[in-house]
């Protein structure tokens, strides 16, 4: 039994075998409720390195290495010589209001590449959601506030505000990722709300300070 165990944690400990060679990866962005292309979406190749821990190696993101943009229909192409990292990852980001990061459609983030050679990547984007936001005084105050509101994907900050607005807070338009918006008045109080919201929806919000 003790030497299973050694072996085992020999084993955990092991650094993985470094790639090199060329790495070629394309795909397509797509839009997650349509299927539609999304055009000048910034994709981003991530190289990977290990960090040892108490029991082996850890990959980490270690630099962004490489960019493309998405064409018209979608569709990117990199490609890199790999210089003895691990792997690498990729994301895509699209440079639009009405969607968020593809880091939220898949696991672990991104997209891994565990392997030297050609791959294909598609990534699908899922559009957002907004908070419509009523900011309501409710007694004459003689001071402004300080006042910000801020979700996974966007954050907006008043500066010596003291009137009635009305503002959209860009949430992750996901029916089961839930969006925790943050709400600071005069920068001690710090209230959070749970916020579950499918693609496309404006969910209303009213706040009394």
């Amino acid at each position: 039994m003790l030497y299973c165990l050694i072996i085992l944690l020999s084993g955990c400990n092991k650094k993985q075998d470094l790639l090199y060679g060329d790495v070629n990866v394309s795909g397509q962005i797509t839009d997650i409720v349509s299927g539609d292309p999304i055009p000048n979406a910034i994709v981003k190749l991530y190289k990977l390195k290990q960090i040892r821990n108490f029991i082996g190696y850890t990959s980490m993101i270690d630099e962004i290495i490489m960019f493309d943009t998405s064409d018209i229909n979608g569709n990117y192409a990199i490609s890199i010589a790999a210089d003895g990292a691990v792997g690498f990852e990729l994301s895509a980001d699209p440079q639009s209001d009405l969607f968020v990061s593809s880091d939220y459609t898949v696991n672990n983030s991104h997209q891994r590449i565990t392997a030297v050679g050609t791959h294909i990547l598609n990534q699908a984007c899922h559009r957002s959601a907004y908070a419509k936001i009523t900011l309501t005084n409710i007694e004459p105050i003689d001071t402004p506030y300080f006042i910000s509101a801020s979700s996974v994907v966007d954050d907006i900050v008043i500066n010596n505000y003291s009137k009635d607005t009305v503002m959209y807070l860009k949430l992750v338009g996901r029916d089961t990722y839930p969006n925790s918006i943050r709400f600071n008045k005069n920068n001690n109080e710090d209230n959070t709300y749970q916020k579950t919201v499918g693609a496309w929806d404006t969910i209303s919000m009213q706040f009394n300070y």
